[in-house]
């Protein structure tokens, strides 16, 4: 069975109810280890949450915190420096070294905020965000148009870096779209 005689001598000694002990023992110690993991899970979940949040109302302020440690501590930015040191605080500050900022206003619509440089393009979408109005908004037909904007400039399999805001009459948006 592979176990060492010292054990099986020790396993031998015990009575039944002291094995059943140990069983139930072990099975709540491995029980405690997979809500451990969950936990750790459901916190990571919410911190990416909180800096959607952050991302989306910079005149609110943002604090997480966990255990008694501060996790994330966004300030209201109110100025165009304190918009730049939160979003470098969230994304890094290669992203905003790279980033070109947008401001763009026409038939009832205005476009504004970040997007990088072909040349930090990334393995992954991770930086990608979009807010409707103020509202996180994960659109396939809004990728594909930011993708197609890059499409001459970026290598196959990478991924454009920006957070964008579309802002427009709330009337002309359907409010039951799924963000």
């Amino acid at each position: 069975c592979g176990m060492p005689t010292t054990v099986m001598a020790m396993l031998q000694s015990l009575s039944r109810a002291q094995i059943e002990r140990l069983l139930k023992a072990k099975e709540r110690i491995e029980a405690l280890q997979a809500r451990r993991q969950e936990l750790r899970t459901e916190l990571a979940q919410i911190e990416r949450l909180v800096e959607r949040l952050a991302l989306s109302r910079f005149d609110v302020g943002f604090r997480l915190s966990s255990a008694r440690k501060v996790l994330a501590d966004h300030p209201p930015a109110r100025d165009e420096r304190s918009r730049d040191a939160r979003v470098a605080a969230m994304l890094g500050e290669d992203f905003i070294a790279n980033a070109m900022k947008l401001d763009h206003e026409g038939s009832g619509l205005r476009l504004h905020g970040w997007f990088c440089l072909p040349t930090y393009a990334r393995s992954q979408a991770d930086q990608q965000y979009f807010f409707l109005n103020g509202r996180p908004l994960r659109d396939k037909l809004i990728a594909s148009a930011v993708r197609l904007a890059y499409r001459d400039v970026l290598f196959h399999g990478r991924h454009p870096a920006y957070v964008l805001f579309l802002e427009m009459d709330p009337a002309r948006v359907d409010v039951n779209a799924h963000p």
